[in-house]
């Protein structure tokens, strides 16, 4: 009999001492009521285990810049300005072919020099606007030559001629703004040109200065260049007496 009172009292505090350790257990899991109003309000309850994850960042996704309608306005107008700007070479009514062509004064010692020379006097003395063609050297590369005025000049059939009236009426424009004129194209009668980094022409036309009034002989000179869109006028005049 005593034995087993001493056995059930083993028994008994064993019973009380794990009671015990399971309500520590639950009060460290948080596992009570009591605790929920902390969690609310966001705070760690007392005795909670707390285990930290970081989530793993991820990669920020770039927006693509669409340009508005203004920047594109400003991007236009730059190549407009940088494709379209007159050089220092087009600068109106101002030209080389106004100087003098002065010949060396020794001999020539080959063919193709004295060649050049002959054709450098002639193109001079007309100022651009008169080239026959037996005074082009037979080896110029590039140089003045006289256009056929019929043939194609360019894609799709546009004749020398019809090219030449394109580029005389913008020079005819910038004469009469500057002059304040009426001058009016009539028929092209014949250009020099040279294509080398574009096209630059002298042309010679005739044109009515009034509705009814005469055919007068006129001169112009435009130019456009490989990387330019638009045709420069430089110089647009009577023909001088001398000149006819």
């Amino acid at each position: 009999f005593v034995l087993l009172t001493f056995l059930f009292h083993i028994v008994f505090a064993l019973r009380i001492k794990l009671f015990l350790s399971f309500l520590i257990l639950f009060h460290m899991l948080n596992l009570f009521p009591e605790n929920m109003p902390n969690e609310r309000r966001g705070g760690r309850p007392p005795g909670r285990i707390a285990l930290s994850f970081r989530a793993k960042a991820r990669p920020r996704r770039l927006r693509r810049r669409i340009p508005s309608t203004r920047t594109k306005a400003k991007e236009a107008e730059k190549r407009s300005t940088k494709t379209n700007s007159v050089e220092s070479d087009q600068v109106w009514d101002v030209d080389s072919f106004d100087l003098d062509y002065e010949s060396p004064d020794e001999s020539p010692s080959e063919t193709d020099e004295e060649e050049l020379r002959r054709y450098l006097r002639h193109i001079y003395k007309s100022r651009g606007f008169l080239l026959d063609k037996e005074m082009v050297p037979k080896n110029l590369f590039q140089g003045w030559r006289p256009l056929n005025l019929d043939a194609v000049f360019k894609d799709p059939n546009l004749t020398g001629r019809d090219y030449m009236e394109i580029m005389a009426r913008v020079a005819i424009d910038k004469y009469n703004q500057t002059k304040n004129k009426i001058v009016t194209l009539d028929h092209i009668v014949r250009a020099v040109i040279r294509m080398s980094i574009g096209v630059t022409a002298y042309i010679t036309f005739m044109a009515k200065e009034s509705p009814e009034g005469e055919l007068v002989e006129y001169q112009a000179k435009t130019e456009i260049k490989v990387w330019q869109t638009k045709i420069h006028p430089i110089l647009c005049r009577p023909t001088s007496s001398s000149e006819r």
